[in-house]
């Protein structure tokens, strides 16, 4: 496909999308994306931690969690990408209506095909330990980012 054409079509279908998950509605509280866990379930030492083995350094946090303990939309949002990577193991990428991005790692399953709609407290996968968690404790990693200066968008 054209180059040119491509430019033109990301950003549109980009635009679609967020403008359908604003209709399924923008509810700004997040919910923990592990079932049943608290904040007693993740490390606070291990968010953006130094140094952190190949990576270098730790860019979100870990909550820990029993095998297939099922992962929950913590937004409305679009799943970007779900698949397997060598560090992330399985993952899934959400990005929300606000231009934030939700990155679930080391997932035991993701049981969610990329570019669909997910609404907030939809399971899309269950705690694991793949990628470069195998042999450490069943866990999620959760990182979110942010495209554009949160202080912008709210």
């Amino acid at each position: 496909m054209n180059k040119w054409k491509l430019l033109f079509i990301i950003p549109i279908t980009y635009i679609i999308c967020t403008i359908v998950v604003n209709v399924i509605g923008v509810n700004r509280e997040l919910i923990i994306p592990v079932k049943a866990a608290s904040s007693k379930n993740w490390d606070l030492k291990s968010y953006w931690y130094y140094p952190w083995g190949v990576s270098g350094i730790h860019k979100g946090i870990d909550i820990f969690a029993p095998q297939r303990t099922p992962i929950l939309s913590p937004v409305n949002g679009f799943i970007t990408s779900s698949g397997y990577s060598n560090n992330g193991g399985n993952y899934v990428n959400i990005i929300s209506a606000d231009f934030r991005l939700y990155y679930f790692a080391h997932l035991n399953t993701s049981g969610i095909s990329q570019f669909r709609f997910v609404k907030k407290g939809q399971q899309i996968g269950a705690v694991g330990n793949s990628g470069n968690a195998v042999s450490k404790p069943y866990h999620l990693h959760f990182s979110v980012f942010s495209f554009i200066p949160i202080l912008l968008i709210r």
